[in-house]
């Protein structure tokens, strides 16, 4: 989710911290601790290695199985296909538990900023931004995949560089992608039930597809700059894909780990006795409230 974690990234304009943003955070300084330590750092955490798996299964399938690099990205862009059809499910069957989930962590980022901002000594924090209506990202992916990818898909065609026959030149890749897909799908099906199964806000319920459109723009636009080296390069544009999620996810992972310390350190001052001021973050395995 690269253009939602772009937000942690991108430096705002800075504004005085008001009074009542101190009164939230005292207030809910502590259970905004908890659901970071016990849910948002783990999430990133989980995002990471998700990506890495992908990074390192499409190594294996190049050396073992020499897929073309049309097969590749072919691969990593039905992935993000894969989100938008979880996403339409997850939205249409099960929406007040994923609004729910959305704003408990958007609150929750917002009191982590404005505590690391004051531990760290600061009277300013970055400005806050609304919580985008989730249905907005699903329409916008949804679209790009009904709409975009086609025309991508197209435009390769007429150039040479990727056919049927290139794409699904290896067996092992429509199979994988069939694998794939019935593992995505039943998995989202399954995590579906088991957030309407328990109370709303109890189970962490999230939309997935700014997936597909970091993936569709990253193809894109690497596919448009290394269009000199023909279709060899799709080889080079699936693995960059891939690696430039991962480098932006880890790198708000370390940075949400720093801002938890701080609001950690905090929290542990003003409330020695609260359970999520004692907790050991680093394996980031905490009891969620």
């Amino acid at each position: 989710m690269i253009l939602e974690l772009l937000h942690a990234l991108y430096r705002r304009k800075q504004v005085p911290i008001r009074e009542e943003e101190l009164e939230t955070l005292d207030r809910d300084g502590a259970r905004a601790l908890n659901y970071m330590m016990s849910r948002g750092i783990r999430r990133l955490r989980e995002r990471f290695y998700a990506i890495l798996r992908t990074l390192l299964f499409l190594i294996l399938v190049s050396y073992m199985f020499k897929w073309s690099g049309a097969g590749l990205l072919a691969f990593v862009v039905y992935g993000a296909v894969l989100s938008v059809l979880t996403d339409g499910m997850r939205y249409g069957l099960a929406s007040r538990w994923l609004f729910y989930s959305h704003s408990r962590a958007f609150r929750a980022g917002e009191v982590l900023i404005v505590g690391a901002a004051v531990e760290a000594g600061s009277t300013l924090r970055s400005a806050a931004r609304p919580l985008p209506p989730q249905i907005l990202t699903l329409a916008i992916s949804g679209a790009c995949t009904l709409i975009v990818l086609p025309l991508v898909w197209f435009t390769l065609n007429r150039l040479g560089w990727a056919t049927w026959d290139t794409v699904f030149a290896n067996f092992f890749l429509p199979l994988s992608m069939v694998f794939i897909g019935v593992w995505r799908l039943g998995r989202g099906w399954m995590g579906i039930q088991f957030a309407k199964g328990s109370t709303v806000g109890s189970r962490d319920l999230f939309l997935d597809s700014d997936d597909a459109l970091d993936i569709y723009a990253l193809a894109l636009v690497l596919s448009l700059l290394l269009a000199p080296f023909g279709g060899g390069a799709l080889v080079v544009v699936a693995y960059l894909v891939v690696l430039i999620r991962l480098a932006v996810t880890g790198l708000v992972w370390y940075r949400q780990r720093q801002s938890v310390a701080l609001l950690q350190r905090r929290i542990h001052r003003i409330h020695p006795h609260s359970s999520a001021s004692k907790a050991d973050w680093s394996d980031e395995e905490a009891s969620a409230e």
